[in-house]
């Protein structure tokens, strides 16, 4: 998780950005990580994700885009959005693979968003600033070919 912001219910917005990244991470450890499913993420998890991403081989595989729905197991009033370039083809396919199989419970308080949509519309809007909207238009350039 990259960045976190407060919801005026009470629940928190948690943000995963892969702006230049490839892949989410992994977890190579297996005797680390085979502790850390079992000591923090299995009671979590369950309610969110199938059976499968339980087991050991699968979590591991899955284990940024899996501890980033984690957050949303301590309060049904959590949200979790995925903020990347729409280009990325292979961060896109593993995270719809994921977001494909999650419960409904957690699929639904989980957005994808693509970093040239929103960009694009902060460019344009209005009721910004021209120097924000001039610093949004930076950072199109540098990160939005």
């Amino acid at each position: 998780m990259d960045v976190a912001w407060t919801l005026p219910n009470g629940g928190t917005v948690y943000c995963e950005v892969k702006l230049s990244e490839w892949e989410f991470g992994t977890a190579r450890n297996l005797p680390k990580y085979k502790n850390k499913l079992e000591a923090i993420y299995r009671n979590g998890l369950r309610p969110l994700v199938p059976a499968e991403y339980l087991e050991i081989d699968t979590f591991r595989a899955h284990y940024q885009i899996l501890r980033n729905v984690f957050l949303l197991s301590s309060d049904p009033k959590h949200r979790l959005v995925f903020l990347l370039p729409e280009r990325n083809i292979r961060v896109r396919r593993k995270l719809e693979r994921v977001m494909q199989d999650l419960r409904p419970n957690a699929r639904q308080r989980v957005r994808v968003v693509f970093i040239e949509t929103l960009l694009q519309s902060l460019v344009t809007d209005k009721r910004l600033s021209r120097s924000l909207r001039d610093h949004v238009a930076a950072v199109q350039a540098k990160y939005v070919p």
